[in-house]
């Protein structure tokens, strides 16, 4: 948080550790480096006790242009091998100024699996605010001959649009027009693309459809002759 400040990537710091030696650290590392004051902040407590009130203060100060306007937030969380607190889940789906999500594991078989699974669903009254999704990792060998391996991942919120499917019609995800082949096509099967809607059936087979209710059409007229 510190370095990203001092780059200018972010306008305030506030950082949240159960450990009380680490926090005086912190505010002792800010305060070489120039950053102490309101821009930054250290809490000694346990993440789950006091992120929803920190994320309610940050939304009440608004962005500087008003309050009650959510900040555009970074969150990065590094828990212990248990993963995340089911209340430091549900406060960061709840708070829509976290648009980004940096989650360092040291558990990512399990804990990070598991809780990736409850930040990317679908809202629930659990779980409210839209989901976030992965958007990129990097496992970290930081214990070499060994089978431990350290995982960073990247979440992004996902958008009212995205969250319902609604793509430009003729566009991907990132916004780029999809592989067309030779005859025009995308070489997707219908429907496959999220949000779209069912392809007509071609020309062939409704030739083959009347041809055939036509032929049965004759067939009848002919018997009705006979007799």
């Amino acid at each position: 948080g510190l370095t990203a400040m001092r780059e200018g990537v972010v306008g305030r710091v506030i950082g949240v550790d159960v450990s009380e030696p680490a926090i005086l650290d912190a505010r002792k590392n800010a305060a070489r480096n120039g950053m102490d004051g309101d821009s930054v902040r250290f809490v000694a407590s346990r993440a789950e006790l006091v992120l929803h009130g920190e994320m309610q203060q940050l939304r009440a100060a608004g962005d500087g242009a008003g309050a009650g306007r959510p900040r555009v937030l970074c969150a990065v969380v590094d828990p212990a091998r248990d993963g995340l607190h089911h209340d430091v889940v549900r406060a960061l789906r709840a708070a829509e100024g976290v648009r980004r999500l940096v989650y360092v594991s040291c558990n990512p078989a399990k804990t990070l699996t598991r809780d990736a699974a409850m930040l990317c669903a679908p809202p629930t009254n659990k779980y409210p605010g839209l989901p976030f999704k992965p958007v990129s990792s990097q496992p970290v060998d930081m214990f070499p001959m060994t089978d431990h391996c350290e995982m960073v991942m990247v979440f992004d919120r996902m958008s009212q649009q995205e969250f319902e499917g609604g793509e430009e019609e003729g566009h991907t995800a990132t916004g780029e027009e999809p592989a067309k082949k030779k005859d025009g096509t995308t070489g997707e099967e219908p429907g496959s693309q999220e949000g779209a809607q069912p392809t007509a059936t071609s020309g062939k087979k409704e030739d083959g459809r009347k041809e055939k209710e036509e032929g049965a059409q004759e067939d009848g007229g002919e018997d009705r002759a006979a007799k």
